[in-house]
């Protein structure tokens, strides 16, 4: 990739709008109204999301 097309990019895609994996579970079980499972921390929370995900 030239630094041109990076340049493009990243004017796209700011960094500052960058959602992490982490962030995204804590959201979608805070919206699905399981908020004992997002208080049992980043990597378990995670973990149920990836599962409630594949039974999709």
């Amino acid at each position: 990739m030239s630094s041109a097309e990076k340049r493009r990019f990243l004017q796209q895609n700011p960094r500052e709008q960058l959602i992490i994996k982490t962030d995204l579970a804590k959201y979608e079980n805070a919206w699905r109204g399981i908020p004992h499972i997002i208080s049992l921390g980043a990597q378990k929370n995670f973990r149920n999301f990836a599962e409630h995900i594949d039974e999709l």
